[in-house]
């Protein structure tokens, strides 16, 4: 007990003003420590440095309430201790009580410039009050004193890309990498840099790497399945996305994602499986557009009531979500309910009058209600809104046929096949309408085609299900 008397005396005099390590003692020793400086603080009451150390010790051995009161009788003792109140600093910020956690921390760096840790703390605190600039103007002097810290480094790079200061961001993971080249986190904050400036396969390049040293990294495997499905590598994408279930089968982005891969591809019944499992995983404040997909696909696979549902719960989230009433519009058109079906296209359009598609499936319910005037207004201002769509010419010119306009519903199944060669349906359109007009020759031509293209379409469909079909145990995971 003499022994560690002394070390505490030692402590408080000579070693004042550095940080104590603590590897390799045991608690009993670090107790043994407290209790000697207990004797020093009721030998010297007013020993700044004790009160200090015993806090360390305190803090190391878990018992925070009684540390931070030694903590606050140092700063009272010694309010120019730069260690102390840096300490504390970090304290009030890991509490949410930013404001105090400054002004510690701005004194800490008045009193000594070259002390790294209040910068870097400062950064983390101005990031809580989203704050990215004067963060990044914090870490600029943490590097200036520290130029080869690559944790730094990265982390400023993450902060330039929330201010879109690409360059600059790229510029730091790059130094970070030279620096450390094995340091991760490094490559994966430059994969998402590139992913943001749309630079997919230089995202890929960066995860290859992570992944050849980590070979159990989720977040990696469900990133790079994220920007292999942009460059339509869209195996590719589902294997990643399955690798990450498969190391985490609770991880609620890989099935979201996977599901959102199988949903561009088609596979609707196996996209409504991942969505589901994604719902179920996520908390009552997921992102309702899990439930505007999901209510897709039943749309797509005709369980209209149930798409209706999903429907329903995102706009219970949402209230004036443009895109949940038109779907669900379409559902109620799908069912025959075409009033109530209008009633939710009227909805989606007083909530956006420029909404394009809201005219152009409102156009669809007034056809059936055989409103051909109002339909025709609808589709007008459509194509007015949207003159890219193929959608709204092809509606058009099934009402222009309806309206015995052969030579106006001609030109728009034309304009609508010129937009989108490689949808087989509106060949089918064409075919009905110059049959209508009289053309029979021209009708044969376009139905060949329809015939030609439905077939293409249907056999590539089935080649993307058939070589996408990867793990045959996804299944078992639901």
């Amino acid at each position: 007990m003499k022994y560690i008397y002394l070390l505490a005396l030692i402590l408080t005099n000579e070693l004042y003003g550095q940080q104590y390590s603590f590897e390799n003692k045991s608690k009993t020793e670090i107790w043994d420590l407290v209790d000697s400086l207990d004797q020093v603080i009721d030998k010297s009451p007013n020993s700044s440095e004790a009160y200090y150390y015993r806090y360390q010790c305190k803090k190391k051995l878990s018992v925070a309430v009684f540390a931070i009161k030694d903590l606050e009788k140092a700063i009272e003792l010694n309010p120019s201790n730069y260690e102390s109140l840096t300490d504390r600093g970090i304290h009030r910020w890991s509490r949410g009580d930013y404001s105090a956690a400054l002004v510690d921390l701005k004194k800490a760096s008045s009193l000594k410039k070259d002390y790294v840790l209040p910068y870097l703390i400062k950064a983390q605190v101005y990031v809580k009050l989203d704050k990215f600039k004067e963060a990044i103007l914090e870490l600029d002097e943490a590097i200036k004193l520290a130029p080869d810290d690559y944790q730094a480094l990265t982390t400023r790079g993450n902060f330039k890309i929330v201010i879109e200061d690409y360059l600059g961001a790229k510029s730091d993971f790059d130094r970070s990498i030279t620096i450390k080249d094995d340091f991760l986190d490094s490559y994966r904050s430059r994969s998402r840099l590139r992913e943001e400036i749309l630079d997919y396969k230089g995202a890929i390049e960066d995860l290859n790497i992570v992944l050849s040293f980590d070979k159990k990294d989720v977040f990696s495997y469900n990133s790079r399945g994220y920007n292999k499905s942009q460059l339509q590598d869209f195996k590719g994408s589902i294997e990643d996305y399955s690798m990450a279930i498969k190391l985490n089968s609770e991880y609620m982005e890989a099935y979201y994602g996977r599901a959102l891969v199988k949903f561009g591809i088609k596979d609707y019944k196996s996209a409504l499986l991942d969505f589901n499992k994604s719902i179920q995983l996520s908390d009552e404040n997921r992102d309702p557009t899990i439930h505007l997909y999901s209510g897709y696909c039943k749309n797509e696979i005709k369980d209209y009531n149930g798409a209706i549902k999903e429907f329903d719960k995102v706009i219970k989230r949402e209230p004036e979500n443009k895109k949940a009433y038109t779907n669900r519009g379409m559902s109620k058109y799908k069912l025959g309910d075409y009033k109530s079906a209008l009633k939710d296209m009227d909805f989606a359009i007083l909530i956006d009058s420029n909404y394009a598609q809201g005219f152009n499936k409102r156009g669809d319910v007034k056809r059936e209600l055989n409103d051909l005037e109002g339909a025709l207004k609808d589709l007008n201002r459509a194509i007015e809104l949207d003159s890219t769509n193929p959608s709204g010419y092809n509606n058009r010119a099934a009402i222009k046929s309806k309206m015995n306009d052969d030579t106006g519903a001609i030109s728009d199944i034309e304009i609508a096949i010129k937009l989108a060669p490689e949808l087989y349906l509106m060949y089918e359109t064409a075919a009905v309408i110059y049959k209508e007009s009289g053309n029979i020759k021209k009708s044969e031509e376009y139905y060949n085609l329809f015939l030609e293209k439905k077939k293409s379409s249907l056999l590539y469909q089935k080649w993307l299900l058939t070589n996408l079909s990867l793990d045959s145990t996804i299944s078992s995971l639901y």
